[in-house]
């Protein structure tokens, strides 16, 4: 009875504590640490280093095996272009395949089946991007869901979370600074968040595509793929432990 009651008045102590010592932090040796949490950020622009091309396939036909029959064809020719464009086939990926019943509203009762994929193909060259849509739209390609760039060489994202941190880093110095405080040692880090934009981004759009892009093609007026810049945005949260400067020069608590 006493060990029981013994327990529940230690977590009950314990429970106290933590409620009083709030937003500080205990450290190894016992001790009570201020605490100071700031939000870094950097942004870096450069130039996109591979493109993202979305293409779709869509086939109709009177009956289910005809249409899948029509769809896997087409996809064969498409697929087989892009690699002939200098596409590896691991860079290649399906997805978003769907069946549909067609309705026939003027007479009331189905007239067949449409089916469409959807291919995500990941050049590796943004030079390539116009020569690998080209050859797509030769092989018989109806639908141009558009194209996109991105920046994947890992030493970029290095660099703009290095100088997130930096940034982290000035800010809390400032802020200690002015209020008396040492900035000490880091309790923890923490990414907020990472985006790529671009300030300037031309892409293949639309619902017209087939239409007017065919057009284009037939006068060898294909559309350029322009890759422009990307931007790279980082975020990251960083506690800092904080101690009083003494008059000594010291590190006080």
């Amino acid at each position: 009875m006493k060990t029981a009651v013994g327990a529940l008045l230690c977590g009950f102590a314990l429970a106290v504590a933590a409620m009083l010592l709030g937003g500080k932090m205990v450290s190894p040796k016992g001790r009570t640490a201020h605490t100071i949490t700031v939000t870094g950020e950097s942004r870096l622009v450069g130039e996109p280093d591979t493109g993202l091309v979305a293409l779709g396939v869509t086939k109709s036909g009177k009956t289910v095996p005809e249409v899948q029959g029509l769809l896997a064809a087409a996809l064969d020719k498409v697929i087989a272009a892009v690699q002939a464009g200098g596409v590896k086939k691991e860079d290649i990926a399906t997805s978003d395949l769907s069946l549909t019943q067609d309705w026939d509203w003027k007479r009331n009762r189905p007239s067949g089946y449409s089916a469409s994929t959807r291919l995500t193909v990941t050049v590796r060259d943004v030079q390539q991007v116009g020569r690998v849509v080209d050859a797509a739209v030769s092989s018989g390609l109806n639908r141009l869901d558009g194209v996109s760039y991105q920046v994947r060489d890992p030493k970029w994202r290095e660099k703009a979370l290095g100088e997130a941190l930096d940034n982290a880093r000035a800010k809390a110095e400032a802020m200690a600074s002015r209020t008396g405080a040492h900035l000490g040692r880091v309790a923890s880090i923490q990414e907020r968040g990472e985006r790529q934009t671009s300030p300037a981004e031309e892409q293949y759009a639309s619902q017209e595509w087939e239409a007017r892009f065919r057009d284009e093609y037939a006068a060898s007026r294909a559309p350029r793929a322009l890759p422009g810049q990307r931007a790279l945005t980082v975020q990251v949260e960083v506690v800092y432990e904080l101690g009083r400067a003494d008059k000594t020069g010291g590190v006080g608590r």
